[in-house]
């Protein structure tokens, strides 16, 4: 279990299984934090009424960028979103848990050292 965390302030204690394990998810109240910020080191995206451009203010500088661009960045988000379900699938697949891997490391080294008694090797 975490020491970072309050175990006061916890809400709600959930198992979730997944990956042929079980995680702990824990959720809890944290104190809101104000936050000075400043306007004028923001950056906005306002894609307007047209769906041909999109505008990213940034301090005195303007980026706009065409339809096109914003279609290849969309496109690319989507080719981002395709790759992680096929590794979250293949992690599915082919994950192994640390105790089944120790459990096989234990039965190898149990026939390697009964290999190497019948060598004479080990007494």
């Amino acid at each position: 279990m975490p020491s970072n965390l309050d175990y006061s302030k916890v809400k709600e204690f959930t198992i979730l299984p997944k990956n042929g394990a079980f995680y702990l998810e824990m959720s809890y109240e944290v104190e809101k934090q104000k936050h000075n910020l400043d306007i004028n080191q923001a950056l906005s995206i306002d894609v307007g009424t047209a769906d041909n451009l999109a505008v990213c203010p940034e301090s005195v500088k303007f980026y706009v960028l065409t339809a096109k661009a914003v279609a290849v960045i969309r496109y690319l988000n989507g080719a981002k979103r395709a790759l992680i379900a096929l590794v979250e699938k293949l992690w599915d697949k082919y994950a192994v848990s640390s105790q089944e891997l120790e459990a096989e490391r234990s039965q190898t080294l149990t026939e390697l050292n009964e290999f190497l008694v019948k060598l004479g090797y080990v007494s």
